[in-house]
């Protein structure tokens, strides 16, 4: 299983370069096919507003997992709404 999560944009970058290394070099290696989370495919926002459409959230990465092994639903298996407001209120980043 192979899942690539990047600060950067999906295509074109991180995720993309590994993706190709791996299909290089052993296409069969993989047990499912290749789970990766990045910046949506727009430009960056500068609204607060419009960064929850750009940047993976907890679930999305939550759900990739579960998803490459086979886990069946896993929205309920995720932390609290009130969690996930409370790191974001302590996330001081990324500007």
């Amino acid at each position: 299983h192979l899942i690539v999560a990047d600060t950067g944009w999906k295509h074109y970058g991180v995720c993309a370069e590994i993706a190709r290394v791996v299909m290089e070099n052993d296409p069969g290696l993989l047990k499912k096919a290749m789970g990766s989370l990045g910046m949506a495919q727009t430009p960056c926002p500068t609204s607060q507003a419009l960064e929850k459409f750009f940047y993976p959230e907890l679930d999305q990465f939550v759900e990739e997992i579960y998803k490459q092994m086979d886990v069946p639903d896993a929205r309920s298996k995720l932390p609290s709404q009130e969690y996930i407001k409370m790191q974001k209120k302590s996330f001081t980043g990324p500007f």
